[in-house]
């Protein structure tokens, strides 16, 4: 890494750099609470694997940012689409680093926004899941990607343009419930401006 330290003052500026090198990754940094409850910590290998809690009433919801309205899945409504297909494993690795695998089945779930957002970017083939007024998008991942969490603002990041499954445009999660086996977050969507989806 190149780190530059810039000075300014009422007369300029003046800039020094250094090159710093990396020579060991600091995994021990990752031997959180967030992070061991996210993926089993470093001694589950196989890391641990999170879906949509379809049969609890609430498993995904929507609000807008004056919270005048709200709506919320009730247990399995969603079970003709490809939503409760989703699975995300999150693990870490001192070889690997941080890595998550998300298997789908070769659909997301989004709303009409979404599909509209996905096919600008080429994602066109859509269908109505039976009985449901939303869309399954054909959308297949890549084999892997990474994710980071903010700790003191308790927020997951997700990279390449990775999401938990329903498409929204967002990338990042406030996490509003960790443990080891409950994981709540919720964003602020891209395709709808105003509005705020939680799972």
């Amino acid at each position: 890494y190149t780190i530059t330290m810039t000075l300014y003052t009422t007369g300029g500026s003046t800039s020094i750099s250094k090159n710093i090198t990396i020579a060991n990754d600091n995994f021990t940094l990752l031997d959180t609470p967030m992070y061991n409850a996210l993926t089993g910590g470093f001694e589950n290998t196989e890391g641990k694997t999170w879906v949509f809690d379809q049969n609890n009433d609430g498993h995904v919801g929507v609000y807008p940012d004056d919270n005048s309205w709200s709506w919320n899945a009730a247990a399995n409504e969603k079970a003709t689409s490809s939503l409760y297909t989703q699975e995300f494993t999150f693990s870490m690795s001192r070889e690997t680093g941080l890595k998550l695998v998300w298997k789908n089945n070769g659909n997301i779930y989004t709303n009409d926004a979404g599909r509209k957002a996905l096919a600008e970017q080429g994602y066109t083939n859509a269908t109505h899941p039976a009985g449901d007024g939303d869309y399954d998008v054909e959308f297949i991942p890549k084999a892997s990607y990474s994710f980071v969490i903010n700790e003191a603002a308790e927020v997951l990041i997700l990279t390449e343009g990775s999401f938990l499954g329903h498409y929204t445009g967002a990338t990042s999660y406030n996490i509003t419930d960790l443990t080891n086996d409950k994981l709540e977050v919720n964003c602020k969507s891209i395709v709808e401006p105003g509005n705020n989806w939680k799972y």
